[in-house]
C-alpha cells in the first residue's frame, strides 16, 4: 500500500500544512503495519500519514521506519532508523534528484536572474554550488533546465556557438 503526503513545495519550501494527497481506502484491521519513508526531518509528513492510517485503515499496530532521522528538529521519533542525523542537512536521494535540482535551480535563477539574464551551464553549476554547497552530475542540470524551459522560466539559446540559458523576465 502506498500513501502520498505532501509537505514540501517547490524549491524546497515547506507548504502550509502536510496533507494526504490521495485518500486511502483499505481495511487493515488486525494487521501489523510498517510505515516506511526515506527521511524524518520535521516529522510532520509521518505524523499525518500515521494518524491517517490509524484513523481510516484501523490496523492493529503501526510502526515507523526511516533511513535518516534528523533528531534535533523532528517532531516524532521513528520506531526504526538507520542513522540519527544531529544537524539538519538536505539529503539528495537518487529517486528525487531531478526534482530537487529543478526546484533548487528555479529558486536560484529567479533570484540571480534579477541581476543577470544569461548563463552558461558552467556558470549555473558554479552558482548552484555557491548557493547550496552541493554538486550534481551534468545530466541532472540539463534535465532540470529542460523542465524549467518547458515551464517558461528559462529559454535555451545559442550565442557564438555556445548554449546559454536566458532567464525570462517577470518570473
Amino acid at each position: 500500500v502506498s500513501i502520498q503526503v505532501l509537505h514540501w513545495g517547490r524549491a524546497a519550501e515547506i507548504t502550509a500544512k502536510a496533507h494526504v494527497k490521495y485518500p486511502l481506502e483499505i481495511d487493515l484491521s488486525g494487521k501489523r503495519v510498517l510505515l516506511v519513508d526515506d527521511i524524518c526531518d520535521t516529522g510532520e509528513s509521518l505524523i499525518v500519514a500515521r494518524d491517517y492510517i490509524l484513523e481510516k485503515c484501523k490496523p492493529a499496530d503501526l510502526k515507523i521506519a526511516v533511513m535518516q532521522w534528523i533528531s534535533p528538529v523532528a517532531k516524532i521519533k521513528p520506531d526504526f532508523y538507520v542513522e540519527d542525523v544531529k544537524e539538519w542537512v538536505w539529503y539528495q536521494y537518487p529517486w528525487c534528484r531531478t526534482e530537487d535540482t529543478t526546484n533548487f535551480l528555479e529558486k536560484m535563477l529567479k533570484e540571480e536572474g534579477k541581476e543577470r539574464a544569461e548563463w552558461t551551464l558552467d556558470e549555473i553549476k558554479e552558482k548552484f554550488h555557491e548557493w547550496y554547497g552541493i554538486q550534481v552530475d551534468d545530466e541532472y542540470y540539463l534535465l532540470a533546465l529542460d523542465k524549467l524551459a518547458e515551464e517558461g522560466l528559462v529559454e535555451k539559446v545559442e550565442r557564438e556557438g555556445k548554449v546559454v540559458y536566458r532567464v525570462k523576465a517577470s518570473q
